[in-house]
């Protein structure tokens, strides 16, 4: 029986049924491990869902602690300004003015750190500290408010500035970012993210932020860092209102802007927090 299985694994393997792909570790992050699987594609998926596993398993009790600080915050009438440059800005627009969003979460979109202004002009931007300088006074946080960084290599130097800039204006800071790139830069000499953050979530991204290689090579594609990030964002979010609900506090979110009943709902938000949200 052995003999016709490994025959027909050999035969499978031959024409190609088979291909030796390469995801990260679900177990380390910064590791690599090889596996047989027949579609790469599928393997993407697989290990996505093993990240989002393991945020799940290993953040609770981190999202937990920040959920409890930035209810605080919120009870007393603050925002959460939600900042990141390139592809860690979709996390600021993701978590601003949608549907199932909290009222109080308030995007941080400059243009200038957008790839929608262009990829190139964007990620030589973000090497540019003194621009989180302009850009915090430009959006004017209250010392009651919150921030939420976002990095994946926890070392973007506009990123680190801004949080700087929010700790010693007083603002909870909560910082997100890949603890494998943040361990990966630091051990070069890099300043990071964590330094400045009262709270640092780890978003179990592989150094590099690419999951999938073929042929048992290291993964060169099929990145990780903005659909699991999101999720931990969300994540946070859902774990405050959960506090706030607790403690008695009001609970609310924008319905989508499609349901019958949401107009009205909606513009009683945006009246109370419309001139806190910077794209409203």
């Amino acid at each position: 029986v052995l003999q016709v299985v490994w025959y027909w694994l050999t035969m499978w393997n031959h024409f190609g049924i088979l291909s030796v792909i390469t995801l990260a570790n679900p177990e380390k992050d910064h590791c690599m491990r090889p596996v047989t699987t027949s579609s790469p594609a599928k393997n993407y998926g697989d290990t996505i869902q093993a990240v989002l596993n393991r945020i799940q398993t290993h953040e609770a009790e981190a999202v937990r602690a920040a959920a409890q600080a930035l209810a605080d915050r919120i009870a007393h009438g603050g925002v959460v300004h939600v900042f990141g440059a390139g592809h860690s800005q979709l996390v600021a627009a993701d978590t601003t003015f949608r549907a199932g969003g909290a009222a109080w979460m308030n995007g941080i979109l400059d243009p200038a750190l957008s790839i929608a202004r262009g990829a190139l002009a964007s990620t030589a931007t973000e090497r540019i500290e003194p621009m989180a300088d302009g850009i915090f006074e430009q959006v004017a946080p209250q010392p009651h408010d919150a921030t939420i960084a976002v990095t994946n290599s926890g070392v973007t130097p506009i990123t680190r500035r801004w949080a700087e800039r929010a700790r010693d204006a007083g603002l909870l800071v909560i910082g997100i970012a890949s603890k494998a790139s943040t361990q990966h830069f630091e051990s070069a000499g890099h300043a990071t993210l964590a330094a400045t953050s009262h709270h640092t979530l780890n978003n179990h991204v592989p150094v590099g932020d690419v999951a999938v290689g073929l042929n048992g090579s290291e993964p060169t594609f099929g990145p990780v860092s903005t659909i699991v990030t999101c999720f931990l964002a969300q994540w946070l979010i859902v774990h405050t209102h959960e506090v706030l609900h607790e403690r008695g506090e009001e609970v609310h979110a924008f319905r989508s802007g499609h349901m019958s009943d949401s107009r009205d709902h909606n513009a009683a938000l945006i009246a109370r927090y419309g001139p806190r949200i910077d794209v409203l």
